[in-house]
């Protein structure tokens, strides 16, 4: 039984490694890109919002004005690389009306 449970959790520590490593990748590319909405500009990426215990992204932190914004990556709509942008999908006001709920 013990020699179960420690190997869960080696390999728990591995998959924590490959995706903080995965998210050190991503985080070079998209962290700074501008979030753009349908009626404007939202902000910019600053980090990735990950679950603890599952270490799955789940949306980006974005700087608005004086304070951060969450943005759920199922509000995304695409990232233009050329350009540094990532679109969203809501207007600016939804997406800091729904940060504020989430932060809550």
């Amino acid at each position: 039984m013990a020699g179960q449970k420690n190997r869960r959790s080696v390999e728990r520590r591995r998959a924590h490694r490959r995706t903080v490593n995965a998210l050190d990748f991503l985080g070079a590319e998209v962290i700074g890109y501008r979030i753009q909405a349908a009626d404007g500009y939202v902000g910019r990426a600053e980090d990735f919002c990950v679950e603890e215990e599952s270490s799955v992204v789940t949306g980006l932190l974005t700087t608005a004005g004086s304070g951060h914004v969450f943005v759920p990556l199922n509000a995304i709509e695409r990232i233009d690389k050329s350009e540094k942008k990532i679109y969203v999908t809501p207007t600016r006001e939804e997406v800091r009306r729904g940060s504020r709920r989430s932060t809550r």
